[in-house]
């Protein structure tokens, strides 16, 4: 689990900086904040299966591990941006509130994201 755990903080890295950057040129090409974090998180989850299914887990694909994947993800959407919609809220107005939103959101959907990864969706694992 060690070794899985470094290799999703690595995957994680990666897709944390894919997300922000698109969600951040989303907004700033002006959409507004809610639907540029949908897509941004969406273009984030598809990088992360790709390197999650092979490199972190090394689990075969096909239709289930797809499924499972999608279902978790789409659990993990709603989340992540609900979370940064009530931290937008909370949060005061200042250079960081966006970052900080983008942060916490994070936190909650990865933790989520690596738990369902591990026993639900990538569990048949290549040997």
């Amino acid at each position: 689990m060690h070794h899985q755990a470094l290799r999703f903080l690595m995957v994680g890295a990666t897709t944390v900086a894919i997300d922000f950057v698109v969600y951040r040129l989303l907004h700033l090409a002006g959409l507004p904040l809610t639907p540029a974090k949908t897509v941004s998180f969406v273009v984030a989850t598809v990088c992360a299966y790709l390197l999650n299914r092979s490199y972190t887990f090394g689990a075969r694909g096909g239709p289930r591990v797809v499924a499972g994947f999608v279902a978790l993800y789409a659990v993990a959407l709603l989340v992540n941006v609900s979370v940064n919609a009530v931290a937008l809220a909370l949060l005061p107005d200042g250079p960081l509130r966006i970052t900080g939103a983008f942060l916490c959101a994070q936190a909650v959907s990865s933790t989520l994201n690596f738990i369902g990864m591990r026993h639900i969706v990538f569990t048949d694992r290549e040997a």
